[in-house]
């Protein structure tokens, strides 16, 4: 099975119809403060019309375990993202609650890929920091830091990738997922046809 791929920060329904037609593995919605925001009401009408196949991802960030927990209920979510200072136990939690987890970690030196390990999660996701230490830049980090290292899976790699350095990331580190914002937007708004070629390349780089 090739890398999964995650559309983050879905906003509105111009681009279901690529959605639709490519299936992405994942589709994200912010409820983290980021101009790609959305309410839970609107993220719930977003899901309600995703393809079976792609799996609805919430990225929060420091919020507590009863907010998350409800927002994802009323969303109709499936996985929680977590991009703050959140805690192991504050991961433990919501898994006991009966949630899929990722947790995020922006990444400035190798010495924070440390701090992968104290996490037991479903989804380790690393990024780029930014101000403040929070990933969500849009940015990548040197990805030749993850070879060779041993990292708990399922790898998320985030940060700086589009349609023209995609290839290279996988051949680099080949993670499991695959996670793009910035990098199939044009102007500041999500690309349908930029959505649409950043999928293929994914594709087209396994079936190689």
């Amino acid at each position: 099975m090739g890398t999964a791929v995650k559309i983050c920060g879905l906003m509105n329904e111009k681009v279901l119809p690529v959605i639709r037609e490519m299936k992405p593995e994942y589709a994200g919605f912010v409820f983290a403060p980021s101009r790609r925001r959305v309410s839970v009401a609107t993220a719930r009408e977003l899901i309600a019309q995703l393809p079976s196949e792609t799996v609805p991802v919430g990225v929060f960030m420091n919020e507590t375990v009863a907010a998350m927990d409800a927002a994802g209920r009323q969303a109709g979510l499936k996985i929680l993202q977590l991009h703050g200072s959140e805690s192991a136990e504050t991961c433990a939690r919501l898994r006991r609650e009966g949630w899929l987890v990722w947790k995020a970690f922006p990444i400035t030196s190798l010495d924070d890929l440390k701090n992968l390990h104290r996490y037991e999660v479903d989804g380790y996701l690393v990024d780029a920091a930014g101000i403040g230490g929070a990933g969500g830049t849009g940015k990548s980090f040197p990805w030749q830091w993850l070879v060779g290292v041993p990292l708990p899976k399922p790898l998320i790699l985030a940060g700086g990738l589009r349609p023209d350095n995609v290839r290279q990331a996988l051949e680099e580190v080949a993670p499991t997922v695959v996670d793009v914002s910035s990098g199939v937007e044009i102007r500041g708004e999500k690309s349908p046809r930029q959505i649409g070629i950043f999928i293929r390349k994914v594709r087209n780089t396994h079936d190689e």
